[in-house]
């Protein structure tokens, strides 16, 4: 795993905020799977309601899986389609695959995550969570076994299937609203805030046009595309560490530097 941080010149950072999954936690086996094969179960059930993903009609729905609470897969399926067909032991079936792949979340990629969190809380970084999720993926959170709640505060938590109810509007990542949430739960400006996870868009960007630093995750180099990407959204330098040295150059930054990096960042 490498990180690839965007650094600005200016105020110093106080605070961090990760994404939830492939950032801080991963599901399964398997490390490198794709994100996105978690809501293989959403997808089966939205074809088996009759969605089309080439429609509009099948992001809507995927736009009230992840910015409504839930009970169930049965109450979901409800909600989409009042009057659908499908049977209760086929929706169960894609309740249980989400269930049982929640049944023992990892650290992503291992046990330098928790290192890394307590670093961060004993020199006083405020801490926070913007993930996209739906309801029960937010479960992982809370997970006793991680012990997650150690290091960031539940009330520094934003997950995207909570922000009907809790901000009276649907919100997800990249939507400019939900990082000036969490800037204000923090009580920080944006600038003084570091955003770390593993998509472009909305890890990078989306916090870069809030003038924030931001920093992408990925699980190999970034690809002259992704450069030149992100590049365009204002990165021009990038902290890399070599043999304790730190200078400015379009390269990685693994996650054993992840804490010197931030110690360098407090010198600046």
């Amino acid at each position: 795993m490498v990180h690839i941080f965007n650094i600005n010149n200016g105020r110093r950072i106080k605070g961090v905020v990760s994404d939830l999954y492939h950032t801080l936690i991963y599901l399964g086996n398997d490390p490198k799977a794709p994100p996105h094969a978690y809501y293989s179960p959403y997808t089966a059930l939205l074809h088996d309601l009759g969605y089309n993903i080439k429609d509009a009609g099948f992001r809507e729905a995927e736009e009230i899986i992840l910015t409504q609470n839930f009970s169930g897969f049965s109450e979901l399926a409800t909600k989409l389609k009042p009057d659908h067909r499908v049977r209760p032991e086929r929706i169960k079936e894609h309740e249980m695959k989400v269930q049982k792949a929640l049944r023992d979340p990892k650290f992503f990629p291992d046990e330098r995550v928790p290192a890394a969190l307590g670093f961060l809380r004993n020199k006083k970084y405020r801490l926070g969570i913007i993930s996209n999720v739906s309801s029960p993926y937010k479960s992982a959170f809370y997970d006793s076994g991680l012990g997650l709640r150690n290091f960031i505060d539940e009330s520094n938590c934003i997950f995207s299937c909570d922000t009907t109810e809790a901000f009276g509007r649907p919100m997800r990542k990249p939507d400019s609203y939900i990082y000036e949430e969490m800037c204000n739960k923090l009580g920080l400006e944006p600038e003084e805030i570091l955003f770390v996870g593993n998509n472009l868009q909305m890890d990078y960007i989306g916090p870069r046009i809030m003038k924030s630093k931001a920093g992408i995750f990925e699980w190999k180099t970034a690809s002259p595309d992704e450069r030149r990407d992100m590049e365009k959204g204002g990165m021009h330098s990038v902290l890399v560490a070599r043999d304790g040295a730190y200078k400015s150059h379009t390269d990685v930054v693994k996650i054993d530097n992840f804490c010197k990096v931030l110690t360098c960042l407090d010198r600046r």
